[in-house]
C-alpha cells in the first residue's frame, strides 16, 4: 500500500523501513521524515507507539511481498479489525534467500520484534502476524501440524528467514505470560495473487512462473525454462483466503495461538506448471533446469485446527486463483513489480 492523501512518510535510519501515518503524529527517534505532505511535525516521540495508536501502516522497505498481498486482500487494510496489526516481512524465493541470508534474517527479526513489542506498549488490543510456512522442520511428517513446529530445524536455504519468523511465536508466548498481551501467529502456505512480486530473481514460484508463461505466450517464444526438477510439492493459497483467515483468528482467539492458514492441498511444481500452460495458452516446450535448487521436497499443511477453531476453509481453488493472477498480471504489467 502506498502513501495516501494527507499522510506523511518516515524512514527508519538503521533498517530503511518506511511507514506512513497522519501528519499530526510525532516522529519517533531514529526515524526521519521523507516527504513534504501535510504540515511539518512539531515534536519527537521516544518510541513509534503514537504511530501505532493513530494508524501507522507500513509502506515499503521491510514490509513488502506477502504484506502487500495480504493487506490488498483485506477490505480495510490494517484497520480492518479495530486494535489489530498485521505484519508480514521481507520475503522472496529460493534464489533471493540464498543471495541475501543476512538481510532476510535481520529485517524479519527486527520487524517482528519491533512491531509486537510496541503494539504491546501501545496497548493495542491484539496483534496478528504472518509467520513462515518454511519455518516448519525440514523432515516433519506431512501434513504439517502446529504441534510439530518446534520438532527440528527448517530447510537450510531458508533458515535465516524462517527462524527469524519462527521466533515470533516465542515472543508471542513470552509477552502473554508477562503482560497478558494477546498475539496470534498465522502460518500461511505459499501465498500468491494479484500485486505479487514478479521479479524473476527474487519472487516465489507462482509469480515467477506466471510472468514466464504469460510473457512467453505473448512473444510466441518456443520454450520456457523452469528451475529444478518439478518434483517438489507446495501448499498454494490465494492471498484473500489468507487475509480472511487472519481476520478470523483475530475475531475468535483470545490468547496466544499458532495456526496454519493455507489450502491443505499438496501440489507439485510440475502440476503447477501444467496448469499455467493450460491457462496461458503457451504452446512451446517446458525445459527443466535441474542445476537450479528445488528447495524443500514436500510441504502441505494440516488445516484441522483452523477448520475447528475458526471455521476456516479456502474459498479460492488453485486454478481459479491462478486465472485471477494471470489476468491481473496481463492487465497490470506496467504497474507490476518486475524488479524487487
Amino acid at each position: 500500500m502506498g502513501q495516501q492523501a494527507g499522510e506523511i512518510g518516515i524512514k527508519n535510519l538503521m533498517t530503511g523501513e518506511i511507514f506512513y501515518g497522519p501528519p499530526d503524529a510525532p516522529i519517533p527517534e531514529g526515524y526521519e521524515r521523507i516527504d513534504t505532505t501535510g504540515p511539518a511535525p512539531t515534536s519527537l516521540a521516544s518510541s513509534p507507539e503514537s504511530w501505532l495508536r493513530t494508524g501507522m501502516r507500513a509502506g515499503g522497505g521491510v514490509l513488502g511481498g506477502t504484506a502487500g498481498l495480504l493487506l490488498g486482500g483485506m477490505a480495510g487494510g490494517i484497520g480492518a479489525l479495530p486494535g489489530s496489526i498485521v505484519g508480514a516481512g521481507l520475503v522472496g524465493g529460493i534464489g533471493a534467500n540464498k543471495a541475501r541470508p543476512a538481510d532476510f534474517f535481520y529485517q524479519n527479526l527486527m520487524m517482528g520484534t519491533f512491531m509486537l513489542h510496541h503494539a504491546c506498549r501501545a496497548k493495542v488490543e491484539q496483534f496478528v502476524a504472518a509467520g513462515a510456512g518454511c519455518g516448519y522442520p525440514e523432515h516433519a511428517p506431512m501434513p504439517l501440524k502446529e504441534t510439530d513446529f518446534w520438532s527440528g530445524l527448517p530447510q537450510a536455504e531458508s533458515a535465516p528467514y524462517s527462524l527469524a519468523k519462527r521466533l515470533l511465536q516465542i515472543q508471542s508466548l513470552a509477552y502473554h505470560r508477562q503482560y497478558g498481551f494477546v498475539s496470534i501467529i498465522g502460518v500461511p502456505g505459499n501465498v500468491y495473487g494479484p500485486d505479487d512480486n514478479f521479479d524473476l530473481e527474487a519472487s516465489h514460484v507462482v509469480p515467477a512462473l506466471v510472468r514466464k508463461f504469460v510473457d512467453a505466450q505473448e512473444r510466441r517464444e518456443k520454450r520456457v525454462v523452469v528451475w529444478g526438477t518439478g518434483r517438489p510439492s507446495r501448499d498454494f493459497v490465494y492471498a484473500s483466503d489468507v487475509a480472511r483467515g487472519l481476520l478470523l483468528a483475530c475475531e475468535r482467539y483470545k490468547g496466544p495461538e499458532l495456526v496454519n492458514i493455507s489450502s491443505g492441498v499438496e501440489t507439485t511444481v510440475a502440476e503447477l506448471v501444467a496448469t499455467l500452460v493450460s491457462i496461458t495458452g503457451f504452446e512451446g516446450e517446458v525445459v527443466w533446469d535441474e542445476s537450479r535448487p528445488d528447495g524443500q521436497a514436500r510441504r502441505c499443511f494440516d488445516m484441522s485446527k483452523a477448520e475447528r477453531d475458526l471455521g476456516f476453509r479456502p474459498a479460492v481453488g488453485l486454478r481459479e486463483g491462478l486465472e485471477r493472477t494471470v489476468d491481473w498480471y496481463r492487465a497490470n504489467k506496467v504497474a507490476a513489480r518486475l524488479v524487487a
